[in-house]
Formats: C-alpha cells, sequence, structure tokens
C-alpha cells in the first residue's frame, strides 16, 4: 500500500517540470497547493493549508505549507524541495526527462546500444531490474517530496492523532535556497497561528550511494562553501604568448590544485566521518567573443564540503592556494619561456610580475577609495543586478567584482577570492535531550522496523553530505 502510493505521488510530481528560475518552479506551488486543496482533510479545513510567496526574491515562487492538527502543541515537519536542476543533460531524451514511464524504455534502450563502462553496465542492470525509476528529480527530490506526502495523508486518516505534522515544499534549493530561507521566516508567523511548537524537522531527500550506502539515515548534514576566484591576466598576442599572461592559465593551475584534492579537505580525525573533497562547479574565461588576443579575466568556483572548518578556515585555505597556483604559473611561464628560446633562438624572456591575491572586501574598498562617483557607479550597479531576474548569483558576484576591478584599476595578474553564494552551516543533532529523545524515536522507529521488513538495514550516519 505504501509502495503503490508514494509511486502514484512520485510520478504525479514528476512530470510537472519545476527546473529552478523557470516558469515551471513559478507554477509549481499553486499546482501542488491545489491538488492538496482536494484532499478530505483540506476540504474542510482550509485554514491548514497555506500558500506563501518568497520572502525578498526577484523571481515570483511558492512554499507550499500544509499542517495536520493532534492533540498537544507539539510538532514534526517534513520538509523538501520541488525546484530541480536542468534537462539538459538528457539531449535527444530531453522531452520524456520528466515522465519516468516513457523515459525508462528509451533509456535502457540507449544503454544497450551504448553502454561501455563499468557504471553503464551496472546502470543497465538497475534500470532492467525494475527497482528503479527514472527521471529527472525522482531522486532530488520529488521522491523524497511523495513519501512525506504519504505520510501526512495517512497520519491524516488516523482516528485519534496525537502531536501535528506539517508538510512544508519551497522551491529555490538549486541556486540561492530562497525558499527555505523564506520559510523560517514565515514559520515564526505561522506556528503561533496554529498554535504549535516546532520539536523536530526531517529533510525528505534521498541520499546517494550504492547498496548499503544509500539506505542510511542521517543524523545532520555537512557544511558548504563556494569559494570563487576571479583572475585577471595580462592579454597579450597569441603570436607573442610570453609578452603577457593568459588568465586561463592561472585559472587552470588553480583548479588542478584543487579539484579532489583530499588534503583540502578537514584536517584527518577531525570528525566522525570524512567530507568528500572540493571539486570545479564552473571554470570560463570572461571574454565575449573570439580574437587573437588572450584571454583578460577568468572565473573559477570550487564546491568545498566540511564537517569542521569555518568560512574563516576556508577563507585562509583558498587564498594559500591561489597565492601558490598564481606563484606556479608564472614560474612555469618562464620555464618555458627558457625552453623556447633554446629551441628557437629567439631570446624570449618571461617578464618578472608580481602577482596580487585580493579578498572581495579588499577589492571593494579599494575601488571605493576612487571617490563618491565610484561609489555611486558601484551602488547603481548593485542596485540593477539585484532586480535582474536572468542572473545567477554567481553571474550577480561576477559582474560586481568585474565592476570593481575597473574601478580599482586592478592590474594582472591578480586574483579576488570571494565567495559567490551563501554559507550552508554544519548541523549536528547534538547531545542534549531533545536530541537524544529524537533519536531514540528514529531507532525504535525507522531501524527497527527497517530491520523486521527488509534484508537490509537501514544505517545511520552523523552527517550527510550537501552538493
Amino acid at each position: 500500500m505504501w509502495f503503490e502510493r508514494v509511486r502514484a505521488l512520485t510520478l504525479s510530481l514528476t512530470r510537472q517540470r519545476s527546473v529552478t528560475n523557470t516558469e515551471g518552479e513559478t507554477s509549481f506551488g499553486p499546482w501542488l497547493y491545489d491538488q492538496l486543496a482536494e484532499w478530505p482533510y483540506f476540504r474542510t479545513r482550509p485554514e491548514c493549508l497555506r500558500l506563501e510567496r518568497t520572502l525578498d526574491d526577484r523571481r515570483e515562487r511558492y512554499t507550499v505549507f500544509a499542517r495536520v492538527h493532534g492533540a498537544g502543541r507539539r510538532a514534526v515537519a517534513l520538509c523538501g524541495h520541488y525546484d530541480t536542476v536542468d534537462v539538459d543533460g538528457y539531449a535527444d531524451l530531453e522531452p520524456y526527462a520528466t515522465d519516468p514511464e516513457a523515459l525508462l524504455p528509451r533509456l535502457i534502450e540507449r544503454l544497450e546500444r551504448e553502454a561501455r563502462s563499468a557504471a553503464d553496465l551496472r546502470a543497465l542492470a538497475d534500470l532492467r531490474s525494475g527497482d528503479y525509476m527514472a527521471g529527472r528529480a525522482t531522486l532530488d527530490m520529488k521522491g523524497g517530496l511523495a513519501v512525506g506526502l504519504a505520510v501526512l495523508e495517512r497520519f491524516a486518516a488516523q482516528p485519534q492523532l496525537e502531536g501535528n505534522l506539517v508538510f512544508i515544499a519551497t522551491p529555490d534549493e538549486e541556486d540561492s535556497s530562497n525558499g527555505m530561507r523564506s520559510a523560517v521566516r514565515q514559520l515564526a508567523e505561522l506556528l503561533p497561528e496554529w498554535g504549535i511548537d516546532l520539536e523536530a524537522a526531517i529533510n525528505l531527500d534521498s541520499g546517494v550511494g550504492e547498496g548499503d550506502d544509500g539506505k542510511a539515515v542521517f543524523l545532520g548534514s555537512v557544511g558548504k562553501v563556494l569559494p570563487s576566484v576571479f583572475f585577471v591576466g595580462r592579454p597579450t598576442h597569441a603570436g607573442a604568448p610570453f609578452d603577457g599572461v593568459n588568465a586561463a592559465l592561472l585559472a587552470a593551475e588553480l583548479t588542478r590544485r584543487v579539484e579532489a584534492n583530499p588534503a583540502l579537505g578537514d584536517p584527518p580525525g577531525a570528525a566522525e566521518e570524512v567530507a568528500p573533497p572540493p571539486v570545479t562547479l564552473y571554470q570560463t574565461d570572461r571574454r565575449s567573443r573570439y580574437d587573437v588576443t588572450t584571454p583578460a579575466t577568468a572565473w573559477c568556483s570550487y564546491n568545498v564540503l566540511t564537517y569542521t572548518r569555518t568560512p574563516a578556515d576556508m577563507l585562509d585555505m583558498m587564498l594559500g592556494e591561489t597565492r601558490a597556483a598564481m606563484d606556479a604559473a608564472l614560474r612555469t611561464l618562464e620555464t618555458r619561456a627558457a625552453a623556447y628560446d633554446r629551441v628557437a633562438g629567439a631570446a624570449v624572456h618571461a617578464h618578472a610580475w608580481t602577482p596580487q591575491v585580493l579578498t572581495w572586501a579588499q577589492l571593494e574598498a579599494q575601488a571605493r577609495s576612487r571617490g563618491p562617483a565610484a561609489i555611486a557607479r558601484m551602488s547603481a550597479l548593485r542596485d540593477m543586478l539585484a532586480a535582474d531576474a536572468t542572473l545567477d548569483i554567481i553571474g550577480l558576484s561576477q559582474r560586481l567584482i568585474e565592476a570593481a576591478a575597473r574601478e580599482a584599476g586592478l592590474a594582472g595578474p591578480a586574483a579576488v577570492l570571494c565567495f559567490a553564494s551563501q554559507y550552508y552551516p554544519q548541523v549536528d543533532l547534538g547531545q542534549g535531550p531533545r536530541a537524544k529523545a529524537f533519536l531514540a524515536a528514529i531507532t525504535a522507529g525507522t531501524y527497527a522496523i527497517a530491520a523486521s521488513q527488509h534484508a537490509r538495514p537501514i544505517a545511520r550516519h552523523f552527517l550527510a553530505s550537501r552538493t
């Protein structure tokens, strides 16, 4: 009974496209609200269902709050996001990306024809097994929302209820987290109105992993920052590579140092588990057209996860890596200039550049020191960018730093380090009485039931990774 209901809800939710920052995301909240409004419970209790627009948001999108009321004030929240990453990766199967039943046979057919790697063959076996549902957002995270809705529905059908359940479906998890940041503020008004106190919250998102690793309950979440670096080079003609510094080289050297480097993770033994090492999420030069001059500027963004480090720790770490990358890139230029001199006899020598590495705060101070006119231009640009709904948070950061670099007269080779997205702090269940009571309930419920009904038990991890 549970399986069929969750499956039906997952199909229904998945078929509604809701890619972040699209019209589908805007319409999904009202659509879900209308679906829940038809439930018998909410038809007779419309005050228990709310559709709230996100706060201080450049885009129109909505959070759905649903509450099933029982005895007492204690409540548990079931939380999840409904926005998704884009569907471009499905290539020619993109029209079927949100239709799991139509997508599955097509994916199997493609893998039967094109599978080459061990991972491809495992995926083919999984899809053939019938145990998996394909489609954008079935995992992240409409399948989780479906579980929450099924629990809410079952809870509402009980003749006598102890406690309260609150279901929360938010937009914009994949970009700026406007949905949940708004929901926290809106809950501060909703909970007193509903006469309940929130005791715990459960994130309905599904983890990743194979076998037993994919069947776990996490008791917290990893911290995340998005350190990003704006590089300023010294443009030169392609026929004279040693007369300048290619910003693309500076960016490539930093990425080489950072990508999947375990040494940049938490100190050994600092946490119960080991966070995945950093990865590059974005790397590009900032030119807008082709010419034969080397790129003047470049940009990199890195996903850095931590269980123990603070933002200040990670800023210091990335400043050190950026300085080392700049020095290494310039040494490479010197070495290759000397090698070219030997083979070409061209008497070529690389310049002895002195690189600069700044934080955004330092660059902004330099730009503002240019006087009131520079300050006014920066302020006007910030207001214009804040109103531009076509920009994501990285694009906004890029434009601000480029403008500040112009105002400050920043000469390359240089690098400016910032956090191009908000900081997500580590969350730990803790050791207090409420945490212990919650853990006991999880142990008596999830773990015990899973052990009695399934061959593979549910594992328990201290912290979940945030991608």
